[in-house]
This record gives structure tokens, sequence and C-alpha cells, in this order.
């Protein structure tokens, strides 16, 4: 791993990418020969707090921060996003590049014609605002991201940080060093692109920061992810940079889970919406709308044949 990568236009990979990361992200093919063009996602109906969603999936080059952002939004139904994937769902069920930022430029646009409504309007969230449509199209090839060892909301300023403030979509990270780790000290007060300063100066400090990077190759220790339990409340959601991926992940009776948006994954087993965020390296259990796991699918649905009953699309195992 080159000691002088910086985490550096993350985000346009698949989530089935679970090797080792490289800290420039770049597209990466899940398939030879696409079924379909790249720039076109397709929408997935599923199930969530008792019901239907609209979320985007991600095929070829996926675009995860601005798909992350679409799916946290039309998930929590705020402004136009669910009602625009609705109807999108219902013609065709597939929506283009330009689409994506379409939608997002009139969520944009429906806030800062609520801010100016009122008498005295945050000045600094609409000027944030106007950046983020500003920068919609570079997004789409990913997004620059500086992360801070101390705590897991804690990311350099930059433009893209601005525009998830303003859009008020919480953007977290794992890669949390905590008191008890050997670079604890080395790294308090940085972000990882000035612990990628020293870490090429091939000095004695140096060499010991890249050793503690490269024992957590998926950007997540233990001290980040019990960060994140504490960080999202009960019920809550948020966008997860993640092994150089952005992803939604919630939380659901103490546990983290994220959003399953890869289409090669839900298209082999459709009963798949979540996958767990419970270790540091990749280990995942897949689970369906209900936060069950296949095992937990079959013994439902035995129970159910014990009693007579007829399987409901809920229980049945798929």
């Amino acid at each position: 791993m080159s000691r002088s990568r910086r985490l550096d236009r993350a985000g346009s990979r698949s989530s089935r990418d679970t090797v080792p990361i490289t800290l420039r992200a770049s597209a990466s093919s899940i398939r030879e020969d696409p079924p379909k063009p790249k720039d076109a996602f397709k929408i997935r109906r599923v199930r969530f707090n008792r019901d239907e969603v609209c979320i985007l999936l991600q095929d070829w080059n996926g675009p995860c921060p601005m798909l992350a952002v679409l799916n946290f939004l039309s998930l929590t139904r705020q402004g136009i996003v669910h009602k625009r994937l609705s109807r999108r769902a219902a013609n065709g069920g597939i929506c283009t590049a330009q689409d994506l930022q379409d939608i997002l430029r009139d969520h944009v646009q429906s806030l800062v014609e609520v801010l100016m409504e009122v008498e005295s309007p945050d000045e600094e969230r609409l000027k944030n605002l106007t950046e983020t449509v500003d920068f919609l199209p570079s997004i789409m090839s990913g997004m620059n991201v500086d992360p801070g060892f101390d705590r897991v909301s804690n990311f350099a300023d930059s433009v893209e940080l601005r525009a998830f403030q303003a859009l008020q979509v919480p953007l977290l990270h794992a890669l949390v060093c905590g008191p008890d780790d050997s670079a604890h000290n080395l790294l308090l007060g940085k972000t990882y692109n000035q612990a990628m300063d020293v870490v090429v100066t091939n000095s004695e400090d140096g060499l010991r920061i890249q050793e503690w990077i490269d024992r957590w190759p998926l950007q997540s220790t233990p001290s980040g992810l019990l960060a994140l339990r504490r960080e999202i409340p009960e019920g809550g959601s948020a966008v997860l940079f993640h092994n150089c991926h952005f992803s939604l992940v919630h939380k659901r009776r103490g546990r983290l889970y994220t959003l399953v948006t890869d289409e090669g994954i839900v298209g082999a087993e459709s009963f798949i919406v979540w996958s767990s965020l419970s270790d540091c390296w990749g280990d995942l259990v897949f689970l369906d709308a209900e936060f069950r796991t296949q095992a937990d699918r079959q013994t439902i649905a035995h129970k159910r044949r014990e009693e007579g009953c007829e399987p409901c699309e809920v229980c049945a195992v798929q």
C-alpha cells in the first residue's frame, strides 16, 4: 500500500468490492458486459418501517455518494425525493445519471424556497445549498473526504462536507483511533491526509502510523464501530463512509446495518435488503426488510406450516 495515497475521489465502486482498499478509489466494473447503460440505475421497492419506499441500486459504475444521499432522503421521506423515485419506479424503474442530478437539484431548490420564506434565512446554509447544485456533476464520479481520527462525525472542511450539512444528511465514518490504540498520541487531532503527510517522511512516527492504518484495511476500527452505535440514535440513519464507499447505515435494536444496493447481490437473493455491520473485517450477514436472516425466515416459515397457515409474502422463504 503506497504511503503517498490519500482518500481522494472515493465512492465510484461496488459494495461487493471487499478486498483491502486502495486509498484512491476509482470506478470498478462488477461485470464485463453490463446489462444496461452504465449511467442507468434500477429503482427497487422495499419495506421500511411498515411502509414501502424506493431505493436506488448500482451495478456498473456506481456514483455511491449520490446514491447514498438520495436513498437517505427517500427512506427518511424528506422533500420530493421519495415521490420522484416512486414515479420513476412506476414508469420503467430506471433512473439515468442525469435523472439523479435533476432529482437532487429539485430537492435543493425546494429547500431554498422554504428557507427564503423565513424572515431571517440562514445565509450560510443558502450559500452551501447553492454550492451543492454547482458540484452535482462532479459528485457522480466520486467525492473528496478526509476523516478525522478522533470522532466518527469529524471530516476536514470541504465543499462536499458543507453540502451534506446543508442537506441535513449526517455523514459519518468508523476510522477512529481510540485512546488505547498504539497510534493514539500520533494521530490525536489529525485527519487522514495529515497523517499521510507524516507517513511519506519515512520517519519512525510515519512507520507507526502506516502500521496502524494497514491494520484496518476496511477503514473501520472497534473504537469506530462503538462510536457509531453511540452516535446514531435508535431508528436513525446516516450516510457512512466505509471501505472507500458511501452507503446508508441504519440502527435497529441497538445494532448497525447497511442498506444493500448492489444489484448483483439483490438479483441473486431477492430477500436481501440489509447487511450487518458488526465487525471490522467485512464478514457480512444479509437480512431481509424486517432485519431477519435467511435462517430466521426459514424458522418462521416452518412454524407457520406447522400451524397450517399459508405463507404470506413477508414470511415466504425465497
